[in-house]
């Protein structure tokens, strides 16, 4: 069958290295050529049909590449050379000469890659531009995740930019309302800013080609950080649309995460990064063994980031500038304030409390106590498996798991009431305020202190996919996959029950009311205790199931090359099932849940007519 071994990036034009030691036994060229490729660390691609029936010799010693390759394919009518990724290519004598100035997509043999943003083995397509990241752009930038490496691409929205983390603030509104519990979780990533309020938007997101299942309550979209940098092999960015090959979600382009394929032995990062109150850590370790007809490996990747506060930067405040006030009046020691309606329009007068004073109001800064980057741990484990069934069948499976508790703080739970006269714990206020319903200002921090505001996220997401590739007569190839992904979303937002609140504020009795004006002072704790057992509560299950065959190969030829097709079948069922809203903590089942499916069943083609081309040269036209 056609097969690529891919162990190491190198170079553009060093061939020369290090000699090796090699033990081949004679056996077919397909084989021997896939464990030169092992044993030397380099990349080899070529075609099976060049290969077909052609044995190499034994291989014993010490020697260099170059001559390595010299033994096993001499008398064979191939030769080799490097592409402009610095990969070996061998291919027939009559091809070109060894170095030959050719494009980066168009010198991989036919049999070996996909590009993306086409069916056709060997073929890049023409009408789309593309950007491309090697294994060895990856090691050289160090990106501590995929996120981070994304935003080194200019055509992709985050471009130069640090990771959106936010606040998180709970609210009706969400102020901050991206994919995951109102903050920007999960990283979306778009190309030409044609994404918009979250979610997927434009921009399709693959892995090997392949869909993933997005996460998420609000605008579900798949997370690149589900895949480490460590197993990435390349980065492909088609950055037009691509609609015709991929659908609606690929307007703006596709962005296609291609994993490793090969690795033997053992490979191991760590990341430690530190400053003022605050520190992260990131390691990586990806085990690998190859063989002859086939390789295995494994990565895990683990990562820690400590929460940031506002008080832990001189430069973070919710202030009047002007003055240099806090602007907080929900403080710990509250205020009272009473509107009244004049000729010109609305008064408002505060009093601070314990002693009431007119215009003289306890202030807060809430940015002290709120998480300005939130504390994060994830891990991520990655496997792939290769293995080659005869000479023509190969199996390939990839899976991964990614697991990611976020937590963010909003501070103390702030609250505003209205209480009157009726209320036992009424407060009287001289002057024209005398009798007049009032707005309390307060927080909870007397009770379970200035960290109750806890948010908690947990994201999990698994995925598998097999898939099979066999080499036909003349050429001809056919792929065919199952991809099933799925992700579970969970927040848990601390709150207050607000409706309870309105309602123990205007309680008749010692028993039945609370006491705003200094909450720890209620005599009936059990009111407290029936306010905060409360949440704001989502929960999202996304799966994604995928069938695809397709074959492909030569028609026959025309000046520029051979006409070559690809002609395919697949199914794509999507389902998405969510449950959000206020419920008593341990109640999050009475949520009504909504859920919702989609079918699609496709057939399609893609036809590639090279009139002209490096065959033509010299041609007449």
């Amino acid at each position: 069958m056609a097969a690529g071994v891919v162990l190491a990036a190198i170079p553009t034009g060093a061939f020369a290295q290090a000699a090796a030691a090699y033990d081949i036994r004679a056996q077919d060229l397909g084989t021997t050529l896939n464990e030169i490729a092992r044993q030397s660390n380099r990349e080899i691609y070529f075609s099976a049909e060049l290969t077909r029936g052609k044995r190499a010799p034994a291989l014993h010693g010490t020697m260099s590449l170059d001559q390595a390759l010299e033994v096993v394919l001499r008398g064979t009518s191939l030769r080799y050379r490097l592409n402009a990724r610095g990969a070996i290519v061998v291919e027939a004598e009559s091809a070109a000469v060894l170095g030959a100035p050719v494009s980066e997509m168009e010198d991989v043999p036919e049999a070996q890659i996909v590009v993306t943003g086409t069916l056709i083995r060997g073929v890049a397509p023409k009408a789309s531009p593309a950007v491309s990241l090697s294994r060895d752009d990856i090691e050289e930038k160090a990106p501590s995740s995929t996120d981070q490496l994304l935003r080194s691409i200019p055509q992709i929205t985050t471009f130069n930019t640090i990771s959106a983390v936010g606040t998180n603030v709970d609210g009706g509104g969400g102020q901050n309302a991206m994919s995951v519990n109102f903050t920007n979780q999960t990283q979306s990533p778009g190309l030409r800013n044609l994404t918009s309020g979250g979610g997927p938007g434009s921009t399709l997101m693959l892995i090997d080609g392949h869909r993933v299942a997005g996460a998420g309550i609000y605008n579900p979209s798949p997370d690149p950080d589900i895949v480490a940098p460590s197993v990435l092999e390349r980065v492909e960015v088609v950055l037009d649309g691509g609609s015709a090959l991929y659908g609606s979600d690929a307007v703006g382009g596709v962005i296609n995460f291609i994993t490793r394929r090969r690795l033997n032995g053992l490979e191991m990062d760590a990341r430690y990064g530190f400053a003022d109150d605050y520190h992260s850590f990131t390691a990586n370790a990806t085990v690998g063994h190859t063989w002859s007809t086939g390789s295995a490996y494994l990565s895990y990747s683990y990562g820690y980031r400590e929460a940031m506060f506002g008080r832990d930067r001189d430069y973070i405040h919710s202030i009047d500038w002007l003055t240099g006030v806090p602007t907080g009046r929900q403080c710990a020691i509250g205020n009272v304030q009473v509107s009244s309606r004049t000729i010109t329009g609305t008064t408002t007068r505060i009093y601070g409390l314990p002693g009431l004073g007119l215009n003289n109001p306890n202030v807060c800064d809430p940015t002290d106590d709120q998480t300005m980057v939130p504390e994060e741990r994830h891990h991520n484990l990655f496997a792939g498996f290769s293995q080659d069934i005869g000479s023509r069948v190969k199996l390939d499976v990839r899976g991964f798991y990614a697991a990611r508790n976020t937590e963010t703080n909003a501070g103390p739970l702030a609250a505003s009431v209205t209480v009157r006269p009726t209320n036992p714990f009424y407060r009287n206020l001289t002057g024209v305020d005398a009798g007049a319903a009032q707005t309390v200002l307060f927080n909870y921090a007397p009770i379970n202190g200035n960290a109750a505001g806890v948010n908690l996220t947990q994201l999990r997401q698994w995925g598998i996919t097999p898939s099979i590739t066999v080499d036909l007569a003349g050429g001809w190839q056919l792929r065919a996959f199952t991809n099933y992904s799925e992700s579970r979303t969970v927040f848990r937002n601390q709150a207050i029950n607000t409706a309870l609140q309105d309602t123990y504020a205007a309680g008749l009795t010692t028993s039945t009311a609370i006491n705003p004006y200094d909450i720890a002072a209620t005599p009936n704790r059990q009111l407290i205790d029936n306010l905060l057992n409360w949440q704001r509560y989502g929960f999202a299950r996304s799966r994604l199931l995928n069938h695809r065959m397709v074959i492909d190969g030569p028609l026959f030829s025309l000046p520029g090359g051979p006409a070559r097709i690809a002609v395919g079948v697949e199914y794509i069922k999507d389902s998405f099932l969510t449950r959000i809203g206020y419920t008593e903590k341990g109640r999050e089942d009475t949520l009504t849940s909504n859920s919702y499916s989609r079918h699609d069943w496709a057939v399609f083609g893609e036809l590639n007519l090279p009139f002209v081309g490096p065959e033509s040269a010299g041609a007449p036209i």
